[in-house]
């Protein structure tokens, strides 16, 4: 192997160290609170496949959807009413996440498009898109 063939799979190994540490000091367990958010796709997707893997891992799953439009949500008072209970991760998805909500959260992603087929005159596709 050449000096930079060699050089990535050191790096590689030098995160897997720092990684491993990190989880050996870690002595602290407790509900997630994580949110999906943005303009992008894959937030709900992102959180169903969260939902499909939990049962693997023992874990039970439920499922709330708030169909809302410009409404107060119920989200916020739901993550504060479960916030810091060890066993339940609470994952909210949606376009716009309140400063407040984003701030309680302590994983949030921003979902944002960079390319998408509409603006190509694509139609909405069976199994990719909700159609």
């Amino acid at each position: 192997m050449t000096r930079s063939e060699e050089e990535p799979q050191r790096t590689m190994q030098k995160l897997q160290a720092t990684h491993q540490r990190r989880q050996k000091s870690s002595q602290r367990e407790k509900g997630l609170i994580i949110v999906n958010a943005g303009l992008g796709k894959g937030k709900t997707t992102a959180s169903l496949g969260m939902a499909f893997r939990a049962p693997g891992h023992g874990m039970k799953v439920g499922m709330v959807q708030f169909i809302k439009g410009n409404l107060p949500t119920g989200e916020q008072a739901s993550v504060k009413m479960h916030s810091g209970q060890m066993d339940l991760h609470v994952v909210i998805t949606g376009r716009y996440a309140p400063r407040e909500l984003v701030e309680l959260a302590d994983l949030t992603t921003q979902m944002r498009v960079i390319q998408h087929p509409y603006s190509q005159g694509i139609q909405a596709q069976k199994g990719v898109e909700c159609r």
